[in-house]
Parts: C-alpha cells; structure tokens; sequence
C-alpha cells in the first residue's frame, strides 16, 4: 500500500514538473524563410495548382472567375519570368 501511494505521489510530481516546462520555455522566435514568395494577386484570382518544372522553375496555375492563367516562376531570381493565357 504504501509503494502505491509513493507510485502516486512521484506521478503527480512529474505531472506538475512537465507541465511547468511546458508553460515555462521561451518560444522559439519565427523568422520569415529566405525566399519569400509573394503573387501579387487581385482579390478574385487564387492559386489553383503549383507544379514543378524543374529545378529552377515552377509553374504556378491562377485562376479568376472568367478563366485560367499559367505563370512559370523562376525561384533563383525570385520572379514570374513568363505568364501564359489561355
């Protein structure tokens, strides 16, 4: 009986000590990534589909409510290069 009772009380220490760790550490600070994309896009456009081309480039699908555009983005100078109309 009394192991059961000491069993009980460390878990109960343990409890209280992980969620003090929890609420204690400092969060990690987000820093925005190196390459941020930005589309510029107007209110009733949305990216539909992103697919890859290569290593250097991706073809990004953006539609509107009359129709479908392609763009190809270049990710190393970080810029649409070509954008496509159907």
């Amino acid at each position: 009986m009394i192991i059961l009772g000491v069993f009980i009380l460390f878990a109960f220490v343990a409890l209280i000590y992980g969620m003090y760790l929890k609420i204690s550490t400092t969060p990690k600070k987000f820093s925005a990534p190196a390459n941020f994309f930005s589309a510029n896009l107007r209110k009733d456009e949305k990216i539909k589909d992103i697919k890859v081309i290569d290593k250097d480039r991706l073809l990004v699908l953006i539609e509107n409510s009359d129709d479908i555009k392609g763009a190809i983005y270049d990710i190393e100078l970080n810029n649409f290069i070509q954008i496509i109309e159907k």
